[in-house]
């Protein structure tokens, strides 16, 4: 009977070890990926920081959506890319200002899914940081064109993209009251619900023939 309670003690302590033992992995990944996110946000500010802007330039500023649109269907020689991979609407709102201090003539905004999809954040939120930002680039810039494009749809998770519904709703208002010039994507992606699998490559990233979709829309303001 004693044998068989150090038995179920060991078993027990062997399983609260185990089960710390995962959340602390879990718990270091993140941390680990982290970090590996901040020294990337870090290493493209800096070489973006290191290129010219003038006045005559439209900027694309985003995250990997803007920052994989493909170059050869970019006709006009005065596009900039600013995207960076992962970027969510505060790390935009802490790198915005070294664009806006070079006054270009536009800026083309697309900013948002990483905060909705990765971290979680709230609609409420979203929209906070948004006409923060919306706000300082008016701010340090107001000779530059502000076009905010609205969110796209993702293939999964339904409830995001209903909160995608919202904070576009949202923008639109928002652009409408301030007189900001309002690009509506969600449609042209959008098939049943989702995303369109034709434009895209796995269910959030695009494909050429989005990039074409989008570029479509977008070609009155690059030009």
């Amino acid at each position: 009977m004693k044998h068989e309670k150090i038995l179920i003690r060991l078993s027990v302590l062997l399983n609260i070890c185990f089960i710390v033992f995962f959340i602390w992995k879990i718990i270091d990944r993140k941390i680990v990926e982290k970090e590996h996110i901040c020294r990337y946000n870090n290493k493209m500010e800096e070489y973006y920081d290191s290129l010219s802007i003038d006045s005559n330039d439209i900027v694309l500023v985003g995250n990997s959506l803007t920052r994989r649109f493909p170059f050869e269907i970019l006709t006009n020689t005065h596009i900039i890319n600013r995207g960076i991979d992962g970027n969510t609407c505060q790390q935009v709102l802490g790198r915005i200002t070294s664009i806006n201090m070079k006054h270009p003539k536009r800026i083309l905004l697309e900013i948002g899914i990483n905060d909705l999809l990765r971290d979680k954040v709230s609609v409420d939120s979203l929209f906070t940081s948004y006409k923060e930002l919306a706000f300082k680039i008016r701010r340090e810039t107001p000779q530059t064109k502000l076009c905010i494009q609205s969110l796209l749809p993702v293939a999964k998770e339904s409830d995001v993209n209903s909160k995608i519904t919202k904070i576009n709703q949202r923008l639109l208002i928002f652009c409408q009251n301030n007189n900001i010039e309002y690009i509506d994507l969600f449609p042209l992606f959008l098939k049943s619900g989702r995303m369109n699998s034709a434009l895209s490559y796995d269910g959030l990233h695009l494909n050429i023939q989005g990039y074409k979709v989008w570029k479509s829309k977008i070609n009155n303001y690059l030009q």
